[in-house]
């Protein structure tokens, strides 16, 4: 077991920094870990109607392993939160919704005991969390692609 996993998408620590995700696409495997209070951010292109599902595979995916209890949440343009989900299975979290707007949207993937306690707005509010088993997969789906 590596101790000291290297995350092929850091930096990714904030929007500005927000990995790039498309429709149809999964991360490789990824990690809430190389800090206390791990936040990663992902970006997309969306368009207004686009209907979209995106789900994380972590401590309830036996192909992933590890024990991350995620949280996702789904910021618009203006960083406003639209989507945010807790456990949909399992430990793993799912944002299903169809875009109110054409432009760019964030995810964020953290560890529930981060973001939990603030229901996704402040990590500062939540507790450490890094950890080597804190490992998961991001997946983002057009439900509704032409």
């Amino acid at each position: 077991m590596n101790l000291h996993p290297v995350d092929p998408y850091e930096p990714n620590d904030d929007p500005s920094t927000a990995a790039s995700l498309s429709y149809g696409t999964q991360t490789s495997l990824a990690y809430i870990a190389g800090k206390p209070r791990d936040v990663d951010y992902f970006a997309f292109q969306g368009r207004a109607g686009d209907r979209i599902r995106a789900t994380t595979s972590a401590k309830g995916d036996p192909a992933v392993g590890g024990q991350l209890d995620t949280v996702l949440v789904l910021r618009d343009a203006a960083g406003q939160i639209i989507g945010y989900n807790d456990d949909y299975v399992n430990s793993d979290s799912r944002v299903e919704l169809t875009l109110p707007l054409t432009g760019r949207y964030t995810l964020e993937v953290s560890s529930f005991r981060i973001l939990g306690p603030s229901m996704g707005t402040d990590p500062a509010r939540g507790q450490p969390d890094d950890s080597p088993f804190n490992r998961y997969r991001l997946r983002l789906e057009q439900l509704n692609a032409p």
